[in-house]
């Protein structure tokens, strides 16, 4: 079954709400057939206004490829009334940010962070140039050179062989229009003046426009959209929106294309459905999730994607190296025949179900849910993140099955080869430009060290401005690959010291976000609360006990009043605070679940003991709304888990701290590079400081009902603490199942058998400085870990065997070569083995397995 809808289905309603996760989006379409779209994010002072056009590249003909783009810099060429450069002048001078980007189906202008008393002004400019362009020659060739210098800037190294792939499906129109040149650059240096206004004067009107606030008053700002916009002709009667794509594209066959890849690469492509055609689009993407990041035999990674085209998708699978073809032959008979559980069909569901309800409502312009339900909401597929669950759950193993035999057959394929040269392999050549094409070379290929080292010598050569930056932005996304966040911010933050150039920022705004992402603003600058203030929930501090320093009781009061505003929950019962001179044992206070016992202690400053009342307090909030003591007993055993969820408590009180008293734990959650690092200290940074960064993270991407959601839904593994996208991606550690195991010797008896995870790891590596800058790296790249404890019938002697597995060779390598120096730091330690396992089938990654000896059990485990 099919589904196809059009514009003409949703102008007939003056409104419609689509709701997604904690958002309600306010549609209403103007009689021009402009799409007006408010939505309340609870900031009234800072609105973002997006100007979306249902125009991209899929507009484009042969020999216009980048006139999409093209046009999209012409509309800062000014108007009649609006000079060049006056509307980015204009939204600057406050704050805030403007700018644009163009895409396959669709062309976004964002104007960022303004405040809400400009917002008549900024759509004002916004529908002066709908369609007011003065086109004056001087100004648009400025545009054209600024977007040539951008093209070249923003190039991936893939670009070459995704184009030529699209241009060979789709003939030269529409998705594949034409294909980048050596240099990064389009068509559109070469086109006139005369091409960029015919595009405009055809697309450029309200019936291909949606005009969205974030923020403010929905009402409000939907009134001023219809303000401002209402009066601008609708345009052409044509321009009614077709979903897919309509038109004669080739009949497949087989091409070759002579690349400098060092590596041959074989793609195997089918044209698919539009998303208007469901379930088959959801289906081939469920497809693809489950059968893609695949590894061949040699350990080199199998592709199966669906891109995210509107108009008609691409189903793709991509392997490399002699063995490709038996490979892809290998991955297309599971699509086609291989059983589906449950089990994996429920996950796939999950990691697709949350594609939308994870985005954040503003808070990257290129990246924003606003943007997405706009650009669905204009093609007339507005309720499709609404649906998405409906859909996803009515689909069945059979379904999926049913749809890979109807689209993926042999006579519908394409066969893409993309053929390696010899020639670029060996040692690095010290000339510019070839040292440049063997840098682009490595990349395409997946060889990322050797790519990394190729553009490490070209900045040591000398670069000019430009080069610089693209240099930058390459070690960046390389070492950013390769789980290297610190190396690979360096590298970008360095380029952006030379120009302040998007493709870097957006590079780094997502590192950001992986590694946890920036704080919201600061919601008090205050110590804690303003005295005599009261909790809206009416309860109170009832009672104290101890010596409680004077207007303390006062002070408690304004601080239980301060949380209920800030984390948006009511205290459901009143508290009992317990003050104590000495607690010992370095306590600075503390909170039981299970008694309700909230102790705070005097032995600090007394800012230190504010922050403690106050910390302990929110302890005692969460304890009301999620049954701390219960999440604790979830945890069973498990150690692993304990950390988890400790990390999320611990990390919100902190963050309440962190915020509400402007104080920087960060500052102190620092490992040490060199010297001793006691466990204590490390647990502490964990818990606190991560666990911090990792809430941090949930409240940028979905404010405090994510928060909640980790609460309701805790995290299972330290790895997603550290990684809190994981988390939010339904991540899960490699199944233990699959892991070798270590057999006992003669004499010897299982006593414990678990996980460690990525802390038991980072902690190993933190024990020798030398492991300390391959935490992160190797932390990220671990796949799973199983730990057994052995314990001989005679005597006291305990035998350690932990085997590791990471998603590439060269980490467990590295972890090889530094688990003397990491095992020699771990006092109980005593002669221990390594052995490198290889690659493990089964486990589809690269094992390692460490073995000791201990002299007690309870100093056995490598964390402590």
């Amino acid at each position: 079954m099919s589904w196809f809808l059009s514009v003409a289905m949703i102008c007939t309603a003056s409104a419609e709400d689509i709701q997604i996760g904690a958002h309600t989006f306010v549609v209403e379409t103007l009689d021009n057939g402009l799409q007006a779209v408010a939505v309340a994010d609870g900031q009234q002072d800072e609105l973002s206004v997006f100007v979306i056009y249902s125009v991209g590249h899929r507009m484009e003909a042969s020999g216009q490829l980048g006139l999409a783009h093209l046009v999209e810099h012409a509309l800062f060429s000014g108007t009649e009334d609006v000079p060049m450069g006056e509307l980015i002048e204009t939204v600057e001078s406050t704050g805030g940010e403007a700018n644009a980007y163009t895409r396959d189906d669709y062309t976004a202008y964002y104007n960022h962070r303004i405040p809400a008393g400009t917002l008549d002004t900024v759509l004002s400019l916004e529908a002066d140039r709908m369609r007011g362009l003065a086109f004056r020659p001087a100004d648009v060739t400025e545009e054209q050179r600024r977007l040539v210098v951008e093209e070249q800037g923003a190039r991936h190294p893939n670009i070459q062989i995704d184009t030529r792939r699209d241009f060979t499906v789709y003939g030269g129109q529409s998705y594949g229009a034409g294909v980048y040149d050596v240099a990064g650059n389009s068509d559109a240096a070469r086109l006139p003046l005369s091409a960029v206004r015919e595009f405009y004067d055809r697309w450029y009107h309200p019936q291909r426009a949606a005009v969205v606030v974030v923020g403010g008053d929905p009402s409000a700002s939907l009134s001023a959209i219809g303000e401002a916009f209402g009066d601008i002709p609708p345009g052409p009667g044509d321009l009614t929106h077709a979903v897919r794509l309509d038109g004669r594209f080739p009949e497949p066959g087989e091409v070759s294309f002579q690349t400098a890849l060092t590596r041959d690469r074989l793609e195997w492509v089918w044209r698919g459905p539009s998303m208007a055609e469901n379930p088959d689009r959801l289906a081939l993407e469920m497809l693809a999730t489950i059968y893609g990041n695949r590894k061949a035999e040699d350990g080199s990674p199998v592709e199966v994607v669906v891109d995210g085209n509107i108009g008609s998708s691409l189903f793709i699978m991509a392997a490399t190296g002699d063995g490709a073809e038996q490979t892809l032959i290998d991955v297309h008979q599971m699509l086609l025949k291989s059983p589906i559980s449950t089990a994996v069909m429920d996950e796939a569901r999950e990691l697709i179900r949350t594609r939308y309800t994870r985005q954040t409502l503003r808070s990257r312009p290129y990246f924003s849910l606003a943007v997405d339900v706009a650009v669905l909401s204009r093609w007339g597929l507005g309720r499709y993140p609404v649906e998405l669950p409906e859909r996803l759950n009515a689909l069945t193993p059979a379904d999926l099955k049913q749809v890979a035999s109807r689209w993926l057959q042999p006579q519908g394929r394409w066969v893409v080869r993309f053929e390696a040269d010899a020639s670029v392999l060996g040692a690095l050549p010290t000339d510019k430009r070839a040292l440049a094409e063997v840098g682009e070379s490595a990349m395409q290929s997946g060889d990322l060290p050797r790519a990394i080292a190729a553009y490490e010598k070209l900045l040591e050569l000398g670069a000019n401005a430009m080069n610089t930056v693209i240099y930058r932005y390459y070690l960046g996304n390389l070492n950013y690959q390769l789980g290297q966040m610190a190396e690979a911010r360096r590298q970008l933050e360095a380029g952006l010291a030379v120009v302040d150039y998007p493709a870097l920022r957006e590079l780094l705004a997502e590192i950001n976000a992986a590694a946890g992402g920036a704080p919201p603003p600061s919601r008090a600058s205050a110590p804690i609360a303003e005295p005599g203030a009261t909790p809206r929930s009416g309860f109170t501090v009832k009672a104290t006990t101890g010596d409680a320093p004077p207007d303390w009781v006062s002070q408690a009061n304004a601080v239980m009043a301060r949380l209920e505003e800030w984390r948006s929950l009511p205290f459901r019962a009143d508290l009992v605070v317990e003050f104590a001179q000495d607690l010992g044992e370095g306590l600075a206070g503390f909170y039981e679940p299970d008694t309700e016992r909230l102790v705070v202690g005097l032995g600090n400053s007394e800012r230190f003991n504010q922050g403690t009342m106050l910390h302990e307090m929110f302890h005692a909030l969460q304890d009301q709304h999620f049954d701390l003591s219960a999440l604790h007993e979830d945890t069973g055993e498990s150690i692993e888990r304990q950390r988890a969820l400790s990390a999320v408590i611990e990390g919100e009180a902190m963050y309440a701290v962190a915020d509400l008293m402007d104080y920087n734990f960060s500052e102190h959650a620092v490992i040490p590079t060199d010297g001793p690092l006691e466990s204590k200290r490390f647990e502490s940074i964990f818990r606190y400081g991560v666990g911090q960064d990792f809430i941090r993270h949930l409240y940028t991407v979905g404010g405090w009902e994510l928060v909640g959601e980790a609460f309701r839904s805790p995290p299972r593994t330290t790895a997603e603490i550290y990684h809190p996208e994981r988390y939010l991606a339904g991540w899960a550690p490699l199944d233990p199942r699959k892991l070798p195991r270590t057999r006992p010797q003669k004499g010897e008896v299982i006593v414990a058998q678990e996980s460690t995870g990525e802390y038991g790891l980072r902690i190993f590596l933190a024990g020798a400085p030398e492991g300390r800058p391959l935490m992160e790296p190797l932390g990220a790249a671990l796949r799973g870990d199983l730990h057994t404890i052995f314990h001989h019938r005679e005597g006291e002697r305990v035998r350690m065997a932990w085997v590791m597995v990471f998603e590439d060779a060269h980490s467990a390598e590295k972890l090889v070569e530094v688990a003397p120096l990491a095992g020699a730091a771990v006092g109980v330690v005593q002669r221990m083995e390594i052995e490198p396992m290889g690659y493990l089938r089964r486990a589809n990654g690269w094992g390692v397995r460490l073995s000791w000896r201990v002299a007690m059990p309870q100093d056995a485990m490598p964390q402590e």
